[in-house]
């Protein structure tokens, strides 16, 4: 048994204080980096469980490469003996990484060389990597760079781009970079169809459990629907976020109707939507809600049979921010709704912010059709419909609002009012 003595002041009795104890209780310190650092130099037993709540998570600058890299280092030896940074940490962002700067790690344009690039300590430990505001390479060089971590289960990619100035790739992404071991991806503000054609066509990360994309705009569906098809039989969160703009029929139909195929012919499509009714699969469950769907707006809807998804979120349902555009509410919500087939799903959030429950009623939400698409059989699964309320709108009014609206689900208890967490969008 590993563990530490603390001496009584007023006995001569030592109490005997087990190792996984000393480490539950460093663990409330976690955020407080002070009491880390000097807890790191009681005794050795306190060492290992400080430092591992100290370096669990680290964040790399370029004009801080040189200090991170002394951190990690493997030469990077305490007094105490313990092992270097990079043994304890589990998460890396990497924050303003441009493809000029010297630790970029395709800087110099040979994927081999990662082998004995700096951050190579890193590469067996980490869980998660995140990347935001930076600009690389071809992406397919990226791409390989993700496989060097075997470990990685989550990545998340916030304003990355892919230097259009540099000269087209030529490397291909070899079999063994499938990236399959990654089950969480959070993907925002990037090119879309660049990204998602390069992993829709070379098949990677297709073992996603776990998903958020956004903001989206119009012309981005197709790439991103054709992944959602991908994954959608190990999906089991799905997170969307539009942008605040209007929609045309070519683009919002992103795959062709009922039966996905693609790539999509839109003049072929907005077509067959003009032309009259399309005909409906009589084998596929919930084509009611898809009629009606039809019905309403005009247009035909794709059909995405989601057996494992359990939760679904759409940020940004109603902003008023926004001011009186509002196309999530009133078109693209309904198209999520009316488009997959969950029959596992439990809970369905959106976002809302507003300053007054009123405001609601300035837009021309279908609220008659949500109701009849989340009690339908498609949704039978559903237990909570969940609002998650940002502003200073009075949380008793909205509700006593939305209840009116959606008067079943109130009345079989299914809806729930919440705040949003402060740093949430």
């Amino acid at each position: 048994m590993v563990g530490f003595v603390i001496l009584q002041p007023s006995t001569s009795l030592q109490v005997f204080v087990p190792y996984e104890l000393s480490e539950r209780i460093l663990q409330y310190c976690r955020v407080d980096f002070k009491c880390l650092a000097s807890s790191a130099l009681v005794c050795r037993s306190w060492a290992y469980a400080s430092r591992s709540c100290l370096f669990e998570k680290l964040t790399f600058r370029p004009e801080l490469a040189q200090r991170f890299m002394g951190l990690i280092s493997p030469i990077a030896k305490a007094t105490l003996h313990t092992p270097p940074a990079s043994t304890y940490c589990r998460t890396l962002h990497i924050r303003n990484m441009q493809a000029t700067n010297t630790f970029c790690p395709f800087s110099d344009g040979d994927s081999s060389a990662l082998l004995n690039h700096p951050l190579q300590p890193l590469f067996s430990t980490l869980t998660t990597l995140a990347f935001s505001h930076s600009t690389f390479p071809p992406i397919e060089k990226f791409m390989i760079f993700l496989s060097h971590f075997p470990t990685l289960l989550s990545l998340s990619l916030d304003d990355v781009h892919w230097d259009k100035q540099h000269p087209p790739s030529q490397t291909t992404i070899p079999p063994g970079s499938k990236l399959p071991s990654i089950t969480s991806l959070d993907v925002r503000n990037v090119n879309w169809s660049q990204f998602f054609n390069c992993i829709n066509n070379a098949q990677l990360l297709m073992n996603v459990t776990r998903l958020h994309v956004g903001p989206v705009d119009e012309w981005d569906i197709p790439p991103v629907s054709q992944y959602l098809f991908n994954v959608s039989p190990n999906l089991e969160y799905f997170s969307l976020r539009f942008k605040n703009r209007g929609w045309r029929k070519g683009y919002v139909c992103g795959m062709a109707p009922v039966v996905a195929t693609y790539p999509v012919d839109f003049i072929a499509v907005e077509s067959a939507i003009n032309s009259g009714p399309v005909p409906l699969d009589s084998t596929l469950p919930g084509n009611g809600v898809r009629e009606e769907y039809r019905r309403i707006w005009g247009l035909a809807t794709s059909v995405y049979p989601i057996p494992k998804l359990k939760d679904v979120r759409i940020e940004q349902f109603v902003d008023t921010r926004f001011g009186v555009v509002q196309p999530t509410a009133i078109f693209w919500a309904p198209r999520v709704i009316a488009s997959i087939i969950p029959p596992s799903i439990q809970r369905l959030e959106l976002t809302l912010m507003l300053e007054r429950a009123g405001q609601l009623d300035q837009y021309e939400i279908n609220w008659k059709f949500l109701e009849y698409a989340l009690c339908a059989d498609d949704y039978k699964s559903l237990k909570r419909l969940v609002f998650r309320v940002g502003g200073p709108v009075d949380l008793v009014n909205l509700g006593d609002l939305i209840s009116a609206r959606l008067p079943i689900m109130a009345e079989r208890g299914m809806l729930e009012f919440c705040r949003m967490e402060v740093d949430a969008n």
